[in-house]
């Protein structure tokens, strides 16, 4: 990332956050469902999300690397690693609940996870009859 630019030239703090966000953070938090649940012992993946994100937050700000992460996260535009994770998690859920419930992956999760998220309010299982005849769709209801 420093070959994109520095403090001086390069890309703008705008454009570093952007691609932070649509590049790095993908790849980074690929596979958190699988260690990051209720019960577990995640303070290495954390710790390892944390680093990588000061990281990055330093070189969006283009900061001293002395300067305090709480700081830099909320300069940079990036929420705690935390709280990113504890999003994406109830994103996760919402998008399974959506979901029709001839879907495979319904059968695949737990009915205490499927039973806490409330359909989406532009859910197919909340659509009237006649909403439903205008959409255009190849999957049947």
């Amino acid at each position: 990332m420093h070959m994109l630019g520095n403090s001086t030239r390069g890309l703008s703090p705008k454009q570093c956050r952007l691609l932070y966000w649509s590049c790095v953070v993908p790849i980074a938090t690929y596979g958190y469902r699988l260690w990051y649940f209720d019960g577990t012992r995640n303070k290495g993946a954390m710790n390892q999300l944390k680093r990588m994100q000061r990281k990055a937050a330093l070189w969006i700000t283009g900061a001293f690397h002395t300067s305090p992460t709480g700081g830099l996260e909320a300069l940079a535009g990036l929420i705690p690693v935390h709280i990113m994770l504890k999003k994406l998690a109830t994103c996760t859920v919402y998008r399974v609940a959506t979901l029709s419930d001839t879907h495979p992956l319904r059968s695949m999760m737990g009915k205490g996870l499927l039973k806490r998220a409330a359909p989406h309010a532009r859910s197919a299982a909340l659509m009237t009859p006649a909403m439903r005849g205008k959409v255009k769709s190849t999957v049947g209801s």
